[in-house]
């Protein structure tokens, strides 16, 4: 309950054992990957989960039973970089209370004046790096996910043209950066950890690690449904 309540976790999520999660399931190359066949793959609406996934959802079924979840958006932000799509990631702040040195999405919990779970993401990615609205064209949206510390997150997908800049909030974000999509597409980079909880309960998450930033939990668990919605389509054709 303490991990929970916190939201920074008991343990250290990097050394925990896990195996590769690519079983059965293909790479995305690089040349499939442009704006118009992400489209395509988030039109498909929701899919049915790898093995991996379902055993994280099963993990937090019951949880999603026995809460009132607060509502929030995150932003899962495309920029074209070196000549390929990349995703934008936040390093949350060292000084926040919750979550402080994750990588995450922009994005936070549905304000009263917000018409939609789309305009939450909009607005915090605003107020957390900068990025106005008028850059930002959303594709689609993924399966909400939820999380420990009582937050049901619906993520919205988006390509951020080229004219875009960056204001950082320092109170929120420590710094700013981006992987190319073709790693985050391609299952052998995707691992499954499983961490012992006590009272013979265990937990699973993912984690993905691009250079020295890790990326692990809701974030990896967001990027991990949209590749499963991507491969489906690739898989198709």
């Amino acid at each position: 309950m303490q991990q929970q309540l916190s939201g920074n976790p008991l343990f250290d999520p990097r050394i925990q054992k896990a195996i590769q999660a690519n079983h059965q399931l293909f790479a995305i190359p690089e040349v499939w990957i442009n704006v118009g066949n992400i489209k395509r793959a988030l039109a498909q609406g929701e899919i049915k989960h790898d093995f991996f996934m379902s055993k994280v959802q099963q993990e937090k079924y019951p949880q999603a039973l026995s809460a009132n979840y607060t509502k929030a958006a995150v932003l899962v932000p495309i920029i074209q970089k070196n000549h390929q799509l990349e995703l934008l990631l936040t390093q949350r702040s060292l000084l926040l209370e919750k979550h402080r040195g994750q990588i995450s999405f922009p994005g936070g919990k549905q304000d009263i004046e917000d018409k939609n779970l789309e305009e939450t993401a909009l607005r915090e990615t605003f107020e957390e790096i900068g990025i106005t609205a008028s850059h930002i064209h959303v594709m689609g949206q993924l399966p909400s996910v939820i999380t420990g510390t009582g937050f049901s997150v619906t993520p919205f997908v988006a390509i951020v043209d080229e004219h875009y800049t960056l204001s950082i909030n320092r109170e929120e974000v420590e710094m700013v950066f981006s992987v190319p999509l073709h790693f985050l597409l391609n299952p052998d980079n995707h691992y499954i950890h499983e961490v012992e909880m006590g009272h013979n309960l265990q937990r699973h998450y993912f984690s993905m690690t691009w250079q020295n930033h890790f990326i692990w939990g809701i974030t990896a668990m967001i990027i991990r449904q949209f590749y499963l919605q991507c491969e489906m389509l690739y898989r198709s054709v």
